[in-house]
């Protein structure tokens, strides 16, 4: 083995040494892109979220309690403003709350589209464990969206009436 030999290895050497540090580069910033991309696409998700929310009007036009023979009954009548884009809400949650600090909440699915009304019945069958329609006390309504993945996007109140019967 030359001298000349030896030298060579050596640049060789280098230039390998070079292309690693490259590979190593170009995988760093495959995974920054990667993880950024990904951010930016979630942030803009939750931005469009938002923005629907500020669309999405929901008014509470009328409420009833009662009882019959099936037993305590709430009737209530959401509708949704024509103001905003014709984006449909796909639904809404409705808080019901008693003096003692309880509360309840029921989720009611189905697009509402601009001044479509939607009629709620809580009754004994269907109301949630322990919530007795004739002791509410206040009634909230609060529209959501779905994100990609289909869990749901909760908006702020948008409506609510509290109980002298519900005389609106």
């Amino acid at each position: 083995m030359t001298f000349k030999s030896l030298k060579n290895k050596k640049g060789l050497s280098t230039v390998i040494t070079t292309l690693i540090i490259v590979l190593l580069v170009l995988v760093a910033i495959g995974i920054i892109w990667l993880v950024v991309s990904n951010l930016v696409k979630k942030g803009t998700e939750q931005s469009q979220l938002t923005a629907n929310c500020l669309e999405a009007d929901l008014q509470i036009t009328y409420v009833s309690i009662g009882q019959d023979t099936n037993g305590p009954y709430l009737d209530a009548t959401i509708q949704r403003s024509s103001g905003g884009s014709n984006l449909e809400i796909p639904g809404f949650k409705l808080l019901f709350y008693y003096e003692a600090g309880e509360n309840f909440v029921m989720d009611i699915e189905g697009n509402l589209g601009p001044l479509e009304t939607s009629k709620v019945n809580v009754y004994a069958g269907n109301a949630p464990t322990g919530m007795n329609p004739l002791l509410v006390e206040k009634i909230e309504v609060a529209p959501f969206f779905l994100d990609s993945k289909g869990l749901q996007y909760i908006c702020p109140v948008t409506d609510y009436v509290y109980n002298p019967a519900f005389g609106l």
